[in-house]
């Protein structure tokens, strides 16, 4: 398993999962998104991390419950088994952190 880490513009986030879950081949829809929206909206002193696994290939996601002008910290498990995913994702993160991305956006 390799760990990706950082940081990301929280309103950023939505679109974020919707690229990563396009690079691992999953159909992100709103139930997902409800669910991280409701898991990061937890009580910070209780937890400080939600995690939210991405489809059924091992791949879980890790998003800070507290934010710190406008980011958020992330860390990322990615199985070590398909190839060139780390390298993937981390394209996709570095777009998502030199652009906005509106967060009322669209799951199609």
């Amino acid at each position: 398993m390799t760990e990706l880490g950082g940081w990301l513009w929280a309103a950023n986030l939505k679109g974020f999962m919707l690229a990563v879950s396009e690079i691992i081949g999953y159909e992100f829809d709103n139930a997902d998104w409800d669910a991280i929206e409701l898991g990061i909206s937890q009580d910070p002193e209780k937890s400080g991390w939600f995690s939210y696994p991405l489809g059924s290939g091992g791949l879980e996601v890790f998003v800070s419950t507290t934010t710190e002008e406008g980011s958020i910290d992330l860390k990322i498990h990615v199985p070590d088994d398909v190839p060139c995913l780390p390298e993937k994702i981390g394209a996709a993160w570095m777009v998502f952190n030199q652009f906005t991305v509106s967060p009322e956006v669209e799951i199609l």
